[in-house]
């Protein structure tokens, strides 16, 4: 499962995306395309609230990177895993600074052309058939859903490791020597 979840964060996009074409797949042959005006109505809202929130977790990741990369470059990066006496150090003289850097990217990425994609089929909607502005919007809220969870995870591994060094570390100190 692990290895798995590992692959999925190289690549998120493609795979992304793939999900929704398949619960668009399978929603086009359970429901139907058959949408009213209200129907056609809410999806321009739900589009332009989507548009909104793509940016702004955007500007929110890009600056929770500029301050993990701006405590590494204040960090002595020459101390090995071993060494380290917080976890906040183990965090950035590992390999998971660089995984954590990586999927923080990937999502801003992920956020950006999310926005790109839901702004262009906005100033196009009514060239659009219904499917697919339903298609467009429904893959815009998965984009966000997913890339939102993916970064909530790596912040929680991270507050793990410090946690469970500062567990090492109290167990340490009160084992006699």
């Amino acid at each position: 499962m692990i290895k798995i979840f590992d692959w999925y964060l190289k690549a998120p996009l493609l795979l992304d995306i793939f999900i929704g074409i398949i619960i668009i797949i399978t929603l086009k042959f359970t429901v139907g395309n058959d949408f009213s005006k209200e129907t056609l109505d809410n999806l321009q809202s739900l589009q332009t609230n989507l548009i909104d929130t793509s940016v702004s977790l955007a500007g929110f990741i890009l600056a929770a990177l500029t301050i993990i990369v701006t405590f590494k470059a204040n960090y002595d990066s020459k101390k090995r895993p071993e060494d380290a006496t917080s976890g906040m150090e183990l965090f950035f003289s590992s390999k998971i600074y660089y995984d954590v850097v990586g999927v923080y990217k990937w999502a801003i990425a992920e956020l950006i052309f999310n926005f790109i994609m839901l702004y262009a089929f906005n100033i196009w909607f009514d060239y659009f058939i219904n499917l697919a502005h339903f298609s467009v919007v429904l893959i815009g809220l998965l984009i966000i859903v997913v890339a939102l969870i993916r970064c909530m995870y790596i912040m929680f591994l991270v507050i793990d490791i410090e946690a469970n060094k500062k567990k090492d570390e109290e167990k340490q100190k009160s084992q006699p020597y």
